[in-house]
């Protein structure tokens, strides 16, 4: 299969997330008081006691989630299970991978800003790299790319 260029910027959107991803979560569960990364005051607004939990979420969502989508779409595996849980949306589930992953950081997003704001500029960063990646998983070329049927 021939990659659109949109493609490939996606797969490197998916890269940066992952990093990020990966940075955060090394943030949390080093220290899940907050302290180290400045987010201390933040806890108390939360219906959490540290923040081991958003460290595994950002571990699992945020870092293998995207590299196994970088994988999928690169690679194009056709797996029955996979074709059975999004079947319904007529693409390749690593497309329709990306996405959810993109809708599931809008509301990742928005539950960040109803319960501490939305001010810190790696917010602003993860939105916008959010809309980016909504953004080319949704031009024509990448659809056609991974469309079925």
């Amino acid at each position: 299969m021939k990659r659109p260029i949109a493609l490939w910027v996606l797969l490197a959107l998916l890269i940066v997330l992952a990093l990020g991803g990966l940075s955060g979560a090394y943030g949390f569960l080093s220290d899940p008081s907050g302290v180290g990364i400045g987010m201390a005051e933040q806890l108390e607004r939360l219906p959490l006691t540290d923040y081991t939990v958003p460290g595994v979420l950002l571990l699992v969502l945020m870092f293998a989630g995207p590299l196994f989508l970088v994988f999928g779409l690169l690679r194009s595996p056709r797996w029955a299970w996979a074709d059975r849980l999004f079947g319904w949306s007529g693409h390749h589930w690593a497309w329709t991978g990306s996405l959810i992953l993109g809708l599931g950081l809008i509301l990742w997003l928005a539950i960040q800003a109803w319960c501490i704001g939305f001010s810190a500029p790696i917010q602003w960063f993860t939105g916008t790299l959010t809309a980016a990646i909504l953004a080319f998983t949704l031009m024509p070329s990448v659809r056609r790319a991974f469309a079925q049927g």
